[in-house]
């Protein structure tokens, strides 16, 4: 029989081990709202050994069994969206092989995720942003095929000679761009970037800042951070690169060019 000196030794030390396991469940949070898997993996493990103790209560167990869990999955979760982030920023930069690294490690934990109880839902989204992000960038194709059909769309921008350009820029539809509260009318643009007309602000080259911007008529608006690429007070011009926007800003270009394509068809 256990004195009532010894059931208080016992009643500390478990109180002491939940408090402990409490830390580390914290430190597991922590570390999966910035997407460190591994981390997390290594706390959860560390955990699940500390709740084999016997003596650990029925309901502690269950609730701490429940909570890491969770927070494995959300470890996965913010691991798939920040490798999505990556793959389209890289696909913009027309780095091809960093983008399919990116979206290699997307796919993984997108798989890990789902075991863990991601919905049906997150993986359809997850997997339409990869869709989108696999048309963006990437190697040149010469000439036309049935599944990507020739450019030959309406007002095509002039490239002066000897400038180079990532991506076929347009004129039509004109967008709308609002910078610093004032309104600016494009004279082309392409999913890489923009060119501005009758620029009468005071940014020039390297400025970065966010705008607005939607078709002209249209009423939706998509945001997008961008930086002058160049500005030209003379024709008072401001061209500019996306550094950062959203998938639905992203799927925007893509829509608009998916039309020009269809009406050359």
């Amino acid at each position: 029989m256990y004195s009532d000196k010894d059931r208080e030794i016992q009643r500390k030390m478990m109180e002491g081990k939940i408090q402990r396991i409490d830390i580390d469940v914290d430190r597991a949070r922590i570390a999966a709202a910035t997407g460190r898997v591994a981390e997390v993996e290594r706390i959860v493990r560390n955990v699940r050994g500390q709740l084999q103790d016997k003596m650990i209560p029925r309901e502690y167990f269950i609730k701490v069994t429940e909570a890491v869990k969770s927070i494995s999955l959300d470890a996965n979760v913010k691991l798939v969206d920040l490798s999505l982030e990556q793959a389209r920023e890289f696909a913009l930069q027309r780095l091809e092989g960093k983008k399919q690294d990116a979206v290699k490690v997307a796919k993984e934990h997108l798989i890990k995720a789902m075991e863990l109880g991601a919905t049906q839902g997150f993986k359809d989204l997850v997997l339409k942003k990869i869709d989108l992000i696999s048309m963006t960038g990437g190697h040149r194709q010469e000439g036309p095929t049935k599944a990507k059909p020739a450019e030959a769309m309406p007002k095509i921008a002039n490239v002066a000679k000897g400038e180079k350009r990532n991506y076929t820029r347009f004129e039509e539809p004109k967008l709308q761009v609002k910078i610093a509260e004032k309104v600016f009318t494009t004279i082309d643009w392409s999913i890489g970037g923009l060119l501005i007309s009758d620029y009468d602000g005071e940014m020039d080259q390297g400025a970065e800042t966010q705008v607005n911007f939607n078709q002209v008529g249209g009423e939706r608006s998509y945001s997008a951070t961008i930086r002058v690429v160049r500005r030209d007070s003379k024709k008072k011009t401001l061209a500019v690169r996306f550094t950062r926007s959203t998938m639905d800003a992203l799927e925007f270009f893509r829509n608009l060019m998916k039309q020009h394509a269809q009406r050359a068809l």
